[in-house]
């Protein structure tokens, strides 16, 4: 006979008796969300996240957020201009570059929504007219996982500062016994034979090459391609650089947010800084967006 048992989450069914039948001990657990990666990533001691299946991206006409079909998907921006027509209202095309906290959650003005181009650094601020609130602050509606789970699924959300810094400089790779990096430059080709450059994230349990460029993209990896910057419609560094924000204000330097910046020619994260390049845009700066899901805890 077969017995359906709801499940949530990770759980342990011990030995026993069910229905007068004998049972051994199994451990359920709870599958990866949908559009997830398989790979598992510690961001403090006590947690760990799936990396979404690629960079936020969204289409203004349709007003839909999705994520990229894969890791290595990003708008085109070949112009040089970054489809510059697409930071608009009523733009047929997909855009992946967004102001800090812009998720289209009316949280403050029209800087909230993801195609504007402007550098009045209030129209960015997260819940009303003050600087100094996280993306998490408040409703938390200025992440734009939390603001767009009709689009995206539930529980998906933007790392902070600790959780970025955790990941890459603290925890400790446990396929490798605790010791080398976690994370490689990758050098990788698109659909269309372009080189395509990034950084690769090796999930906790992973045991393969740590040589630097990789070639390609591991199993259960996180890759974070370098997808350029924008400064209102201009963008710089497409496929040589790639800034992605996290949810964390700067609490020392007005209109600056905590970024990862990654460098195409560079063994190393060029700097886990605030967002600070030449032009001063600070968090007007168009950069990318990549959400997590947490893994349920084991009970």
């Amino acid at each position: 006979y077969t017995y359906p048992i709801e499940i949530s989450g990770n759980k342990t069914l011990t030995a026993g008796i069910m229905y007068g039948k004998e049972v051994a001990g199994v451990e359920f657990v709870a599958p990866v969300p949908e559009g997830a990666l398989k790979g598992k990533f510690s961001v403090s001691a006590t947690k760990q996240v799936y990396f979404s299946i690629g960079n936020l991206q969204y289409h203004p006409k349709n007003n839909k957020w999705r994520f990229a079909e894969s890791q290595e998907d990003v708008c085109d921006k070949t112009s040089g201009l970054h489809n510059a027509v697409g930071y608009s209202q009523n733009s047929d095309t997909w855009i992946d570059l967004f102001g800090w906290g812009t998720s289209n959650y009316d949280h403050n003005d029209s800087g909230c929504h993801p195609w504007n181009t402007s550098n009045t650094n209030s129209n960015y601020y997260p819940y009303g007219t003050t600087w100094g609130n996280d993306l998490n602050s408040s409703t938390g509606m200025a992440d734009w996982g939390k603001a767009n789970a009709t689009d995206l699924g539930e529980g998906w959300y933007t790392l902070s500062y600790s959780d970025w810094y955790y990941m890459l400089f603290t925890r400790k790779i446990k396929g490798l016994s605790g010791v080398g990096k976690t994370f490689a430059r990758a050098t990788i080709q698109d659909a269309n034979g372009q080189n395509l450059y990034g950084l690769v994230i090796f999930p906790d349990d992973y045991s393969g090459s740590q040589s630097s460029p990789l070639s390609s993209i591991p199993e259960g990896c996180a890759f974070l391609p370098c997808a350029g910057h924008r400064g209102k419609t201009n963008v710089n560094g497409y496929l040589t650089s790639g800034h992605y924000w996290t949810s964390t204000h700067h609490n020392s330097k007005e209109n600056y947010a905590w970024n990862l910046a990654i460098s195409s020619n560079q063994d190393y994260v060029t700097e886990f800084r605030p967002n600070s390049i030449s032009s001063g845009s600070k968090i007007t700066e168009g950069q990318s967006v990549r959400l997590v899901h947490d893994v349920p805890a084991a009970n």
